[in-house]
């Protein structure tokens, strides 16, 4: 397997997806670069990708409830979640379909802890996906600063997991069988494990560095700042802190790359784009099966 770098991340190729030491070294990459991109000259059958996962980790399948898996060049492998305009993750429809920075568990326990996505069908123009690294940017703070933010703790609204009208089940889920039957890498369902409070600064279980933890969307307030306006500008801060250029890669896909991204210390987002797109996404928890999210 040939490794080069990109930006934080890492780009491999010549995979042998039935290596166990080929999907180790994929997994310590992720936990310490926040994303890898797997190239592939043409197409692999899910049957061979499925292999590396499950040498990687803890593989998530869903169920017949959910109508995205297994289907079209997923082959009925229940692993691959098909992600374009009329499956999951269909994005925002007014905005090209862009989708805004998030992770698979930013508010809820024992969730995905890596995210893989193999495209299959690049978009026309635009369909870019951002990566960020948390890790890096919360090793770059002084000191004093650390020691200060890892004492803080997120406070997350808690949802009516079951409103349809919510728009980030209208951006993810395609209706709502889907949504109340997804499951993630474990087993569990989804919409059953919202977490109101986590701290704002974790350790990574794969290379033991802390990095930020979270969705700036998705918090209401810092506990120990005792007021909402205060968190609100602590939050303004951190969004602009941790979207400098150096903390973000663009990913611009070509056809049948595999990326492979952390959801503790990063975010992902997909810019808008014009034209047919397809990929599949499949969720991975690291093998030893601990919870990391607390």
């Amino acid at each position: 397997m040939k490794v080069t770098n990109l930006k934080f991340g890492y780009e491999v190729k010549d995979v042998d997806y039935g290596s166990k030491k080929d999907a180790k070294e994929i997994v310590q990459l992720i936990g310490d670069g926040r994303f890898v991109i797997v190239k592939n000259p043409k197409f692999v059958e899910p049957e061979t990708i499925s292999e590396l996962y499950n040498n990687m980790g803890i593989v998530g399948y869903q169920n017949d409830e959910v109508e995205s898996a297994g289907v079209g060049k997923a082959n009925g492998n229940k692993e691959f979640v098909r992600v374009r305009t009329d499956a999951m993750f269909a994005g925002d429809p007014e905005n090209g379909h862009e989708l805004t920075w998030h992770n698979a568990g930013a508010n809820k326990h024992t969730s995905d802890q890596i995210v893989a996505m193999y495209i299959v069908a690049p978009s026309e123009e635009g369909g870019l996906t951002g990566f960020t690294d948390a890790q890096t940017a919360f090793s770059d703070l002084p000191e004093d600063k650390q020691e200060l933010l890892e004492m803080y703790t997120i406070e997350h609204p808690i949802w009516d997991m079951m409103d349809e009208s919510h728009p980030y089940y209208r951006m993810t889920f395609k209706n709502m069988k889907e949504q109340s039957a997804f499951l993630d890498a474990d087993g569990g369902r989804s919409h059953e494990r919202q977490m109101q409070f986590r701290p704002l600064v974790t350790e990574h279980p794969v290379n033991g560095k802390s990095g930020f933890q979270c969705v700036m969307t998705l918090i209401y307030k810092i506990v120990e700042l005792n007021s909402v306006e205060k968190s609100k500008e602590f939050i303004a801060w951190l969004e602009e802190y941790l979207l400098q250029d150096k903390y973000v890669y663009w990913h611009d896909w070509d056809i049948y790359d595999i990326a492979i991204s952390d959801q503790i210390h990063s975010l992902h987002k997909r810019t808008s784009y014009k034209g047919y797109r397809e990929l599949f996404r499949t969720a991975i928890n690291y093998d030893d099966g601990k919870d990391f999210w607390y």
